[in-house]
């Protein structure tokens, strides 16, 4: 963001080029006032009586210097590129003792060729004793190098590594905003990260978690609360997630699968 007033937790719209209005504020070019009035997280600012301010960090705050440094590009489409989420994805097998190329090549393939945005990276998490770890690094490279995504594979070597363990080795992996979590046979949606990006940037919600389907597969989580709550591996990083948000009354941010693609 460039140049844009924010004090705390908010954001004031008086310098953005985004605001509607000649000399007092009716609107947002990009649709986001009227869905932060919705959700009581926009006001009057009082400071600046003709302008709204909203109580939170608005990442498509924009101001003169964005707006010149871009001429001749449409600067919805751009200011939209930009805040566009960062998703790394991590896949995990263990102990699984057949079919893991066949499936391997199945769940990279649901990944590099997802719509509109494709992960960050993928990191595959594999704990097997059978496992042909070279083969699975040239699959995994042939895979994903014509789509240009990057990859990781981990290769567990702890005995006593369960499912959580490995699961969160390979999240220490990542480094985008969000990180999505599947085993080999889950069967992930093509336009998952275009919808989670959707929620988060045009539907305005916030975001901590989606609730896994089983285990841990379908677990969506940002990085930097999987920083603050993860380590602990007798304790599901999903669970702890729902228990501070219970203990914090924020449980409105934290998904279901259903609730992510019929949120309103």
């Amino acid at each position: 963001m460039s140049e844009e007033i924010v004090e705390g937790f908010k954001t004031s719209c008086k310098t953005c080029i985004f605001a509607e209005g000649l000399y007092k504020q009716t609107g947002c070019q990009l649709g986001r006032l009227e869905k932060f009035l919705e959700q009581g997280r926009a006001n009057i600012d009082q400071e600046s009586p003709d302008y709204y301010v909203i109580n939170t960090i608005c990442n498509t705050c924009r101001g003169e210097e964005w707006k010149n440094n871009n001429i001749g590009t449409n600067l919805v489409a751009t200011v939209q590129r930009e805040i566009q989420i960062g998703v790394d994805i991590v896949l995990y097998d263990v102990n699984s003792i057949d079919k893991i190329n066949w499936k391997l090549e199945q769940t990279i393939n649901a990944c590099v060729k997802q719509r509109q945005i494709k992960p960050k990276k993928i990191i595959v998490v594999v704990k097997s004793d059978t496992a042909n770890y070279r083969e699975l690094y040239d699959i995994l490279q042939e895979l994903t190098e014509p789509y240009d995504v990057p990859f990781q594979l981990v290769r567990v070597i702890e005995p006593e590594a369960d499912v959580g363990r490995c699961v969160e080795m390979g999240i220490d992996k990542c480094s985008s905003q969000f990180v999505a979590v599947f085993d080999l046979e889950y069967k992930i949606p093509s336009n998952l990260l275009t919808r989670l990006n959707t929620t988060v940037n045009y539907d305005l919600q916030q975001v901590i978690m989606v609730e896994p389907t089983f285990q841990y597969s379908g677990l969506i989580i940002t990085r930097k609360v999987f920083k603050m709550l993860g380590k602990n591996y007798n304790f599901p990083i999903f669970e702890k997630i729902k228990e501070v948000a219970q203990d914090q009354d924020n449980e409105q941010l934290i998904f279901t699968w259903d609730t992510l693609w019929n949120h309103e």
